[in-house]
């Protein structure tokens, strides 16, 4: 009878193992757009990327245009500012002029940061009060993706939704918003989760030119890295500068922590994953008000944070930094920023 317990535990144990070398197997060998890879395995079909060392992604970005605007706008005489990002920039919010740039159009990957953008396209397509009944799309995002914790057949607000997807950052919200509202667009509420997925991208590429991203391409819904997904700071900064002028967005991105209910009563703590808004945290900064973390493998550490100061806020980029350069090297272009904005009062 004392042998019950353990026999349970290794079949539970057993299901586990059988579960992950099946389902979310790290490695999976692929040829896919001619490029023999390592790709994250999920049900989506989406070229995501797992293991870079192996992609030779580079070769599908194509090299990057600088608009006449683009060309005029980083003309400044530009500070010295060491930081442990690739690519950087600072900007005032309210005029858009920008104060600082590092390699701001060179290709990056934005990783999480990307969900400022597809925040912005839920937005446009759906209230926030609409019910949302989750779906087997959660089951879809890869092994190793972050996570708010919901499950198949939870019930939630879209506002909630935003939170499980923007403050833990959560793959999993991320997936059910994109299925909800490409289905919306594709006018077929019974759309296989594929296919509501590349609407959904559609409709975040579309956005993102309207907002004068001019090189960026988006190929999954949370950012996890995908061949032919790219970035700049300079086009990140400009989805940004509108995700903080979204009051939706903007409200979300400050909250520290929140607790989700669902229609069911079953309740789901989230946290902030920016330490600059935490007050526990060695990074607080009192000023800080936003925006989005990012964290992949090609992508590197990365930062979207919005501060508050005398003359209006300031818009911080910091892509692929270090595990503690996103938050210093964004301290520092902030503490900049508050300088600048105070001696341009």
């Amino acid at each position: 009878m004392k042998k019950t317990p353990n026999i349970i535990i290794f079949l539970l144990c057993l299901t586990v193992f059988i579960h992950n070398l099946f389902y979310a197997v790290p490695l999976i060998n692929n040829n896919v757009y001619g490029v023999k890879a390592v790709y994250a395995k999920a049900d989506d079909n989406l070229p995501l990327i797992s293991d870079g060392s192996t992609v030779d992604y580079m070769s599908y970005i194509p090299d990057m245009k600088c608009s006449q605007e683009a060309k005029e706008a980083l003309s400044i005489s530009n500070p010295e500012i060491s930081l442990d990002a690739k690519s950087a920039i600072l900007v005032d919010a309210d005029t858009g002029e920008i104060l600082y740039h590092k390699n701001a159009l060179e290709p990056i990957f934005p990783a999480s940061t990307a969900k400022l953008l597809t925040a912005l396209v839920v937005l446009d397509w759906n209230r926030t009060s609409e019910t949302v009944k989750v779906g087997k799309e959660v089951s879809m995002i890869p092994y190793d993706s972050s996570r708010a914790g919901l499950r198949a057949g939870d019930k939630l607000k879209i506002y909630s939704l935003l939170e499980a997807m923007l403050l833990p950052s959560g793959n999993d919200a991320a997936y059910v918003l994109a299925v909800y509202t490409g289905r919306k667009s594709l006018k077929d509420s019974k759309a296989e989760e594929m296919s509501a997925i590349r609407e959904f991208t559609r409709l975040m590429n579309d956005k993102a030119r309207k907002l004068g991203a001019e090189n960026s391409c988006f190929i999954s819904p949370d950012g996890y890295d995908a061949i032919g997904q790219y970035s700049t700071a300079y086009d990140m900064a400009q989805i940004g500068l509108n995700a903080l002028k979204n009051k939706t967005i903007a409200q979300i991105t400050k909250e520290r922590t929140t607790t989700l209910r669902m229609v069911n009563g079953r309740t789901l703590p989230l946290w902030n994953t920016n330490a600059l808004i935490n007050k526990d945290s060695v990074w607080y900064e009192s000023h800080v008000i936003g925006l989005k973390t990012g964290t992949t493998g090609l992508a590197g550490r990365c930062l979207i944070s919005a501060a508050e100061t005398d003359s209006g806020p300031v818009l911080s980029v910091v892509m692929h930094s270090s595990s503690e350069g996103r938050w210093s090297d964004s301290l520092k272009l902030i503490k900049y920023g508050r300088k600048v904005m105070s001696a341009n009062k």
